[in-house]
């Protein structure tokens, strides 16, 4: 359920970050993307207090902060180049890569019912793809990477599922992702108007929602 409920939230952000992609670049887009998801969600780990915060897994949070917020970049690009859906579609890839990191990173094992998942999963893909667009336009294939990098994000937010609880897991995403997406901006910053900002505060909110389901999905139960 908490994974179900991560994807709509996810497919409510892509659609008003498609919306905003009319007025703003898809580097501003990120980084509003992460500062808003910042200023949600900290409220609520600093009233935790300082021992809260505290972490012994800085590393793996910043490095899946790093695939994150490339992830993001990739779908917010792919997002303004071609077609929602198809753009979902690209992104949704994700536990395709999953399963194949998990058996390395993890160490988990693939059941039966887990690899002909996979495999209708890919098969989708595949079939909605190619009919209603160039699979080697640069939007999509940009999309594709996407995926990857999200399946990479996903790991790490199981590896570190032992010691570390959703919500601090998803503020140091916030911490992370902000001063990563901002280095671009210092060459690439342009003003966003209004309604942007707006679409991304509403989009970082979902965003923010649909990272503490999804990180409390992938903390009890196999990445598979």
């Amino acid at each position: 359920v908490p994974a179900f409920a991560a994807a709509c939230c996810f497919g409510c952000m892509a659609a008003l970050v498609k919306v905003a992609s009319a007025e703003a670049s898809s580097q501003v887009l990120v980084f509003l993307r992460a500062f808003f998801g910042l200023c949600v969600v900290a409220p609520f780990a600093l009233s935790r207090g300082i021992d809260f915060l505290k972490t012994t897994r800085t590393r793996l949070h910043v490095l899946r902060s790093i695939v994150s917020a490339v992830a993001l970049s990739c779908f917010y690009f792919a997002v303004s180049q071609i077609g929602l859906a198809e753009s979902l579609v690209l992104n949704a890839s994700s536990p395709l890569f999953i399963g194949i990191i998990a058996i390395f990173m993890l160490g988990e094992h693939l059941e039966r019912r887990a690899i002909l998942a996979l495999g209708i999963g890919f098969c989708g893909v595949v079939l909605l793809l190619k009919p209603g667009m160039g699979v080697f336009q640069i939007g999509a294939m940009v999309g594709a990477v996407s995926g990857l990098f999200i399946a990479f994000g996903k790991i790490f937010i199981r590896k570190m599922s032992d010691t570390e609880p959703v919500l601090r897991t998803v503020f140091y995403f916030g911490v992370f992702s902000t001063l990563i997406c901002l280095l671009p901006l210092i060459w690439l910053w342009q003003t966003p108007t209004h309604f942007a900002v707006s679409c991304m505060l509403v989009a970082a909110t979902l965003g923010t929602a649909g990272q503490v389901f999804l990180t409390y999905a992938f903390s009890h139960n196999r990445a598979a």
